[in-house]
């Protein structure tokens, strides 16, 4: 269960560009993977987006351009129990 705001987070861009997710919508993302990438037009620049925490992306953005401050995925916290049952579910090894 989702009982507070520290569990819950919109991840927003903090440069501008172009954004390769890593990950789709209702994927199980580990603490410090990288989430996308943000790259200026010329890929010269880029800015990595890491998950804060263990959770789940409930929503992602659509639209591959961002301005900073644009959101770019939702993301809840899981627990452990929580997370395991999910890569069991899938088939994945636990870490």
């Amino acid at each position: 269960m989702i009982e507070g705001w520290s569990e819950k987070t919109w991840l927003r861009a903090d440069a501008g560009g172009i954004v390769e997710m890593n990950y789709k919508r209702g994927e199980l993302v580990h603490e410090g993977e990288t989430i996308c990438r943000i790259t200026n037009p010329f890929k010269s620049d880029e800015t990595t987006v890491e998950a804060p925490f263990t959770g789940l992306l409930v929503g992602v953005l659509e639209n591959p351009v961002v301005y900073p401050g644009n959101p770019l995925c939702h993301f809840i916290k899981l627990e452990e129990m929580q997370e395991r049952i999910i890569e069991n579910q899938r088939g994945i090894p636990h870490k």
